[in-house]
């Protein structure tokens, strides 16, 4: 089988992966919510904590809905090496270094909010940071990829 197949095939099985992980997503966070109306506990939360997990949210269906356009885009082109999908890798890095500040600071919100002690807290760990970097570096040997066959293609 061709690396083109191959890659086409991967991009079909990460994309139904995606799409159960975002389905998962809009379950989860559409019972939290009804919990949180059901028990009463929405005027508990302030406005600060309401802002940051809205925006949470939005960041992610955002970089997945940026993912599946690159995996859908990989599937239909003949190279994956096109100025789109470079745009596409660089905003999924920058979603991934965004995420886990805003995330631990809507934590820190949250625990001094409701007073809990600050071991019980979410630990920073660098490990989304570290994968947007490494995506931002896969995306900049892509554009790198695409100027090397456009100098091909200008030789020939």
């Amino acid at each position: 089988m061709s690396d083109i197949k191959k890659i086409k095939r991967t991009a079909i099985g990460v994309f139904f992966v995606v799409c159960a992980i975002i389905i998962y997503h809009l379950i989860m966070n559409a019972l939290s919510i009804w919990v949180m109306v059901s028990h009463d506990l929405m005027p508990i939360f302030n406005v600060q904590i309401i802002v940051l997990l809205i925006t949470l949210i939005v960041i992610s269906f955002y970089s997945w809905f940026i993912s599946l356009m690159l995996l859908l885009a990989i599937k239909k082109d003949e190279t994956p090496f096109n100025m789109k999908n470079v745009k596409r890798l660089k905003i999924i890095a920058i979603v991934l270094v965004i995420y886990e500040p805003i995330f631990i600071i809507l934590n820190q919100i949250q625990y001094r909010h409701y007073e809990i002690p600050h071991e019980s807290g979410i630990m920073f760990t660098g490990l989304l940071m570290t994968a947007g970097l490494i995506v931002y570096c896969v995306a900049l040997v892509f554009q790198y990829g695409i100027s090397l066959q456009n100098q091909v293609d200008e030789t020939l």
